[in-house]
């Protein structure tokens, strides 16, 4: 079930994270991602390699903390997620400056 979000913006930033609320396994998904292209791009030099491990480091504690947050929203009458509000826009831009990094590294020649 999609849930909709406010604002068309809200939407883009906050989609990903709406469909991995009710489903915190799908957060291990871009954390896999992540990590097979960091190991690809271990020799196409160090900055791709730290910003796709980072963004893979970093999905992987989201989905840690999401499962025990899933498991917490059980607990409570009417859980509010404030902090979705600030961990959207903080994977949003690892995850685009990994992307980033991948792409700059692959239009680079291969250094020897």
């Amino acid at each position: 079930m999609r849930t909709k979000v406010a604002s068309p913006v809200l939407d883009i930033l906050l989609g990903p994270v709406v469909a991995i609320h009710g489903r915190p396994v799908l957060a291990f998904l871009p954390a896999l991602a992540f990590a097979l292209l960091a190991w690809g791009m271990r020799r196409r030099g160090r900055f791709p390699f730290v910003a796709l491990a980072a963004a893979s480091a970093l999905w992987t504690l989201f989905g840690v903390y999401e499962m025990a947050m899933h498991e917490w929203e059980k607990t409570v009458t009417a859980p509010i997620r404030v902090d979705l509000l600030l961990l959207a826009p903080v994977l949003w831009l690892v995850t685009m400056i990994g992307i980033g990094a991948m792409v700059m590294s692959i239009s680079r020649p291969k250094r020897a």
